[in-house]
């Protein structure tokens, strides 16, 4: 993670000081805008993933109807690829890791579908697959998730009955078109992190929701079989220390929520103070929450940090000189320094990417990742407090 820019991100971007409402605990936050409607020309905005560095990926749609992928600070704007002769759509699915790497999907001219990541310099073909299926209808490949290693996780289809994960990093490229044989109806973006381990969900014809997590030269887990508790799994977040966080109903307990476990046989149930989940939620690697939820009385992106859930921004809270009609957490838009991205919808009409930055609120160092944590952060407070 390169820290000056995590730093100067925070002490340079656009930003005003909101204290957040409290369900437990209110924390301070600047908010920086990565990229708008209005100001940008966009017609229309996709993001996803926030990385250490504090960059958020999206696609935009641009006024002459043409694509394009970026990454930003909201300082430093970055192109990754865009639509033309040679890329003909991008897929609403892409994935950046902390390096600025952007793993994508697009359509080629000669009716290849592809999985390729870009820095905007350097691209990378990691699967070429003919369309054209063997077996029946269309091939393709899609839902790309990029580790820090460069290593991509996708998914792979031949037939309309389902498909596999697969993963790569272009080192050959991936040009099978013949499947192994895994069937499934329905999957859940896959998440690979940086050991190498990838954590999917999905459903077949004849069984609900299965999460499978595959760790290389160990053995790997499924949620929900036999012995298992769980039904009704939906999403979840996978960190590099190998937490996975899901939604889930425990049969046991007779309880919906969110868990976390580290093996697959032991099991937490995380304590939201009364916030209800309501859309996306993300798992940093110091094992906090962030997530899109609502009480009694807001609506809003909160942090769980062990038993505290604290709120971030909410429905109605000023930002920008207008008020936030709806919110959208991003998925993977939670790092490590506890900086947010998240979609907003003003009441001027303006839609834009944003980002909350923690003003003076830090976690607790319980571990050397959390020393790390706090010292970035804290400078990175320091700085901003001296610029006022």
């Amino acid at each position: 993670m390169n820290k000056s820019i995590a730093a100067s991100t925070l002490m340079l971007g656009l930003g005003l000081t909101l204290l957040a409402p409290e369900p437990a605990q209110a924390l301070s936050f600047t908010f920086t805008k990565i990229a708008d409607t209005v100001s940008n020309n966009y017609t229309s905005l996709i993001g996803r993933g926030l990385n250490n560095a504090g960059y958020v990926a999206y696609r935009a749609t641009l006024e002459d109807s043409t694509q394009a992928l970026f990454t930003s600070n909201g300082i430093v704007t970055q192109t990754i690829v865009q639509t033309d002769e040679t890329y003909l759509n991008l897929g609403s699915f892409f994935s950046l890791n902390d390096a600025g790497t952007v793993a994508f999907q697009s359509l080629l001219p000669d009716n290849r579908v592809g999985i390729f990541t870009s820095d905007g310099t350097t691209e990378t073909a990691i699967a070429l697959i003919e369309r054209e299926s063997e077996i029946f209808g269309n091939s393709y490949v899609d839902q790309p998730s990029i580790n820090n290693l460069g290593t991509v996780a996708y998914i792979f289809s031949n037939t309309p009955f389902g498909g596999e994960v697969r993963t790569g990093d272009g080192d050959p490229v991936d040009e099978d078109s013949s499947g192994t044989g895994q069937r499934f109806t329905s999957f859940y973006s896959p998440i690979i992190n940086d050991a190498g381990q990838v954590t999917y969900l999905y459903t077949s014809a004849f069984t609900p929701p299965i999460i499978v997590s595959e760790i290389p030269d160990q053995p790997g887990y499924a949620l929900v079989g036999s012995g298992m508790p769980f039904s009704n799994l939906r999403s979840f977040s996978l960190n590099n220390q190998g937490t996975l966080a899901f939604t889930a109903y425990n049969n046991d307990l007779d309880q919906e929520g969110i868990f976390t476990t580290h093996d697959g046989t032991n099991f937490t149930r995380r304590s939201l103070d009364s916030i209800s989940l309501q859309g996306e939620f993300a798992l940093n690697d110091l094992d906090d929450l962030a997530f899109f939820g609502s009480s009694a009385t807001q609506q809003g992106i909160y942090i769980n940090r062990g038993d505290r859930t604290s709120a971030v921004v909410s429905v109605g809270d000023r930002l920008f000189d207008s008020s936030i009609v709806s919110l959208n957490f991003l998925s993977e838009g939670f790092n490590n320094l506890g900086q947010v991205a998240f979609f907003a919808t003003l009441e001027d009409g303006t839609s834009g990417i944003f980002r909350a930055d923690p003003y003076r609120s830090v976690p607790e160092p319980t571990s050397a990742l959390g020393l790390l944590a706090v010292s970035v952060l804290g400078a990175s407070t320091l700085l901003k407090r001296k610029s006022r």
